[in-house]
């Protein structure tokens, strides 16, 4: 079941919502089980939504999903603001007790704030930053303290216990995405750079476990699963790589018209999977089989500025560029 709304935030909560562009391959809305968080220009906004004027589902001419109107989302600014457009929004849980949101500006700066204790820690980088971009922050598996930030135009990557960076290290070409990861239970450190993907065990003085060519062209999404990481991007298709061999084991080709720029395995069945593209289009599909298959798909009313999947369910909140929510 698809909800539809239009977010409204303050000083001008009476007047449309523009958000601002982003970088495309941004992620700037998060969906936990403490709540929706949309993040825009340089402010992050805690969601809250109405009741739902309707209860039934409904279907267009096309057989995709028609969602059901909510009308006005409020949002309130509930967080320090950045020096720069917010690029990344990310959530994690990395103990019983900790619930993690994190974000970060397109000049490296970054905010780590826990929200089961109401305490926030900011990230200066620790070099100068030259030109603004796409900037990722990515939050420890286990560990509630560490965390990893990079950006696109000055290539590296940095670890920080707390706000103390302990390890920097220089990449190969620009990154994409970042992402701690866990294979057999030990945490890794994952990132795209231009079209490999790159595994980091950043207890080790030699780092670098493995870095794969996935596909010729640019890879700008990434996942992981039950010892499984998937990536997808310009090629329009979705890979899955087994890191016992490093190889991709499944690929599901052309499943967007567009780049793929956000995709996630479903938590409720292991053989599905979502991906949405560079447009305003995601869909769910079977990649588990010699032969991939499309089960479900919604075009929204503009571009997608960020998607979220909750960590346990297949709940999923979408922003789009003229700030509708989904």
């Amino acid at each position: 079941m698809i909800f539809r709304g239009q977010l409204r935030v303050p000083p001008q909560k009476r007047t449309t919502h523009k958000p601002s562009a982003g970088a495309f391959n941004g992620s700037r809305a998060v969906i936990t089980d403490a709540g929706c968080f949309v993040a825009t220009e340089n402010k992050v906004y805690s969601v809250k939504f109405p009741e739902a004027k309707e209860n039934e589902e409904r279907r267009g001419d096309d057989d995709l999903s028609t969602p059901i109107l909510l009308g006005d989302i409020s949002g309130e600014r509930s967080f320090k603001e950045s020096k720069y457009e917010i690029q990344n929004l990310v959530y994690a849980k990395p103990g019983d007790a900790a619930s993690i949101l994190a974000y970060i500006d397109s000049g490296g700066h970054a905010n780590v704030f826990d929200l089961s204790s109401n305490h926030g820690t900011e990230i200066s980088p620790n070099y100068f930053c030259g030109e603004k971009g796409w900037a990722g922050i990515a939050l420890h598996c286990d560990d509630k303290f560490t965390s990893a930030t990079t950006t696109f135009f000055d290539k590296r990557v940095s670890v920080y216990d707390k706000n103390v960076c302990v390890r920097n290290f220089n990449l190969v070409s620009h990154p994409t995405q970042i992402m701690y990861i866990s294979l057999k239970g030990e945490p890794l450190l994952a990132f795209t750079e231009y079209n490999q993907i790159s595994v980091y065990d950043m207890r080790s003085p030699s780092p670098c476990v493995n870095r794969t060519s996935v596909t010729s062209n640019w890879l700008y999404s990434l996942d992981y699963k039950d010892d499984c990481i998937a990536v997808g991007g310009e090629s329009r298709s979705f890979f899955v790589i087994d890191p016992r061999t490093w190889k991709t084991t499944y690929s599901w080709q052309h499943c967007l018209k567009y780049p793929i720029i956000w995709n996630k395995f479903s938590a409720e069945n292991k053989d599905l999977c979502y991906v949405a593209g560079l447009d305003s289009e995601i869909v769910c599909g079977e990649w588990n089989s010699k032969s991939p298959s499309r089960y479900e798909g919604l075009r929204v009313d503009s571009r997608w500025l960020g998607i979220s999947k909750d960590l346990k369910t297949d709940r999923i909140l979408g922003y789009t560029a003229i700030g509708t929510l989904y």
